[in-house]
């Protein structure tokens, strides 16, 4: 399959701005300093020489929630019309989690077809965002390097990135810009949603899908009483040991789902939104293999290499959606957003689809 062509059509046709914006991959900069998952945006630069330290948070759950709802409103409709097929899938809109992320977690949100739910990182909330990147002489962005960031990871990303480029500095999202952006990050999410229920009610594709969910959970469940086992002997020895809880992964979801109807095992999706791309995948060729790869830690794990993850047809996908659904948003005249900083996002999205292209192949 080659879904290669065409990929910069959509830059050309939102503006030719984008085209000026050059990813960090093209700058030279090391692949290690560059594996996150971020946007950022605002009218307030901090000068180069500052760190970037929190300024504050107009967002909290609530507000996060009355997004995502708006956002998940849009997504199925946007969906749906370039795939009518849509319409015959049953669907029930994830639950949202707000959690406490690792340290040095750079995921800022991710969906889980075992549960349905959409877990959020809490950094999304209680930060700001920041673009790393280098201006031209008219000081708007011609270089930008890596996702956005959020907070003290803004600072640290910057740090490594003034080694090799002296001059790169932070830039602020506005409210508006980084409400674009988690708008955008939830699309992807939601492109997850889509995929995994059309795996789980395709012919020849819903069967191989509820069985590798019952082998992950099999799977989960027969280390986690290893684990507890091993509690049990600490306790033994050590009668005030207070054994670490541990989560149990709830696959209530993905067992118990029963498609409304069964789609033809030859089901495919449109890859792009834009009505004259006519580039789509199987269902059952395309993202099936890559999914169940991932459920048997494969490609799409924490152990994964950055290349791995970014090859993921699943990734490519969904990466390709939020890209362009983001620059489906972003023409509201009354939004505090500027131009090139909509076009650097845009710009690094492209360049993550881009290069799992070539990691993955034609």
């Amino acid at each position: 399959m080659n879904i290669n062509t065409g990929i910069i059509r959509y830059q050309n046709y939102f503006n030719p701005l984008a085209n000026n914006v050059k990813p960090a991959t093209q700058f030279g900069i090391s692949k290690n300093a560059l594996q996150s998952d971020t946007f950022q945006k605002s009218k307030v630069e901090k000068p180069a020489s500052e760190s970037c330290e929190k300024i504050g948070s107009h967002f909290n759950e609530q507000k996060i929630r009355e997004i995502f709802n708006e956002v998940y409103s849009d997504v199925i409709k946007t969906i749906t019309k370039s795939n009518p097929v849509l319409n015959e899938i049953r669907f029930k809109k994830p639950e949202i989690l707000f959690i406490e992320g690792e340290e040095s977690s750079q995921t800022q949100a991710s969906y889980s077809f075992n549960d349905n739910i959409l877990k959020i990182n809490n950094k999304i909330i209680d930060n700001d965002c920041f673009l790393i990147c280098k201006k031209d002489e008219s000081g708007s962005i011609s270089n930008v390097f890596g996702n956005v960031k959020f907070g003290d990871d803004a600072n640290i990303f910057l740090g490594k990135i003034r080694e090799d480029v002296p001059d790169a500095v932070a830039v602020k999202l506005t409210d508006d810009e980084k409400e674009l952006y988690l708008r955008s990050v939830f699309a992807h999410e939601l492109r997850h949603f889509v995929q995994s229920h059309l795996m789980a009610s395709t012919d020849e594709c819903y069967q191989i899908y509820k069985e590798a969910h019952y082998e992950k959970k099999k799977q989960i469940d027969e280390t986690s009483q290893e684990i507890i086992s091993v509690y049990k002997e600490i306790q033994e020895i050590e009668p005030d040991f207070v054994p670490p809880q541990i989560d149990i992964t709830d696959f209530s979801y993905a067992l118990n789902y029963n498609p409304q109807k069964i789609l033809d095992k030859d089901t495919k999706i449109k890859f792009s939104i834009l009505p004259d791309d006519t580039r789509f995948l199987s269902v059952r060729n395309n993202l099936l293999p890559d999914e169940i790869d991932g459920l048997q830690g494969i490609g799409r794990t924490d152990e994964s290499s950055y290349e791995e993850y970014l090859s993921s047809i699943i990734e490519i996908d969904a990466f390709n959606f939020q890209s362009e659904y983001l620059i489906k948003i972003s023409n509201d005249k009354n939004k505090d957003v500027r131009s090139d900083v909509i076009c650097a996002l845009y710009s690094n999205l492209c360049s993550l689809v881009e290069e799992g292209l070539g990691e993955y192949g034609e």
